[in-house]
């Protein structure tokens, strides 16, 4: 595919209506926008770190991928909601930078909802809606959990303790991990309603997820944590036990694979971006469902 400047392409070739917002962490509208057909109504401007998150219409189901748009552009393809098919573009002035080191690792698109079938046994106590974050290694690691439900998004240094990492949150966020010289991050975008969520860091690359669920026995207990009411919260919230909503839902996940460089290969006969395309607009706003 080609390269034609750091931002995101999104089109929708399913019989499905879906929705996309690409997260405005460096810069733009994190509005959601109503996907069509075609590459030439869904782009956004984007270079750094951020979150792209795919919805059905009636919000049951969604999808989302943390990921660093440096030199690259993306094109994703959605042909329903197991068949999402991404693509790159890369700057050719970067490309001895992969050489050294893959510009695009493969990513983890983790999806779920209230209605969500594939669902996390319970493994540890349910003590409120909120996300526990430690760090079990012998490096240094920092977090930070999005605010898209209030609190702080803010990095945290991360201690041996759940109980100095706690996030006090409810609803859809994103939990980012990254080592002390940030050459590595990992990004789960995630359901959090009647579920604690537990993050340990083992290391790059290795990071456990254990959930505990309201009404549901754990199978075993962890030592290093308080009850419902305990703890210290990372600049967060207090949702005072909000706890009528349905079960947290959150899937396997699935990977997918760089495919190779080749410009002169169109997978489909439409629209096809231009570096040079006079008049071409990002989202700029909420469209409804178009």
């Amino acid at each position: 595919m080609t390269y034609i400047g750091d931002c995101i392409f999104i089109k929708n070739l399913s019989k499905h209506k879906f929705q996309a917002f690409v997260s405005n962490d460096s810069g733009g509208s994190d509005a959601w926008h109503t996907l069509t057909d075609t590459f030439k109504s869904g782009r956004w401007r984007r270079s750094g770190w951020d979150v792209i998150v795919f919805r059905d219409e009636k919000d049951t189901w969604r999808k989302g991928v943390y990921m660093h748009i440096k030199d690259v552009t993306v094109y994703i393809t959605i042909h329903g909601p197991d068949d999402i098919r991404v693509e790159y573009g890369r700057d050719r002035c970067a490309a001895i930078s992969a050489i050294i080191l893959p510009l695009l690792p493969e990513f983890e698109l983790d999806s779920g909802g209230p209605d969500s079938r594939n669902r996390r046994p319970s493994s540890q106590p349910y003590i409120g809606d909120c996300v526990l974050i430690r760090n079990a290694s012998s490096k240094r690691f920092q977090a930070f959990v999005s605010s898209h439900n209030g609190g702080s998004n803010s990095w945290f240094t991360l201690t041996k303790s759940f109980k100095d990492g706690k996030w006090n949150r409810f609803g859809w966020e994103v939990i980012v991990c990254r080592n002390a010289e940030d050459t590595w991050r990992k990004g789960v975008y995630i359901y959090v309603k009647n579920v604690t969520v537990y993050v340990t860091v083992k290391g790059v690359d290795h990071v456990e997820f254990e959930y505990g669920r309201e009404n549901v026995e754990a199978e075993h207990r962890c030592d290093d944590v308080e009850t419902e009411h305990g703890g210290n919260n990372v600049h967060g919230n207090n949702d005072g036990g909000r706890t009528v909503m349905a079960e947290a839902g959150l899937a396997s996940l699935v990977s997918t694979f760089q495919e190779k460089d080749d410009e002169s290969e169109t997978p489909y006969n439409d629209y096809q971006p231009s570096p040079n395309e006079p008049g071409a607009q990002d989202i700029q706003g909420f469209d409804g469902w178009a």
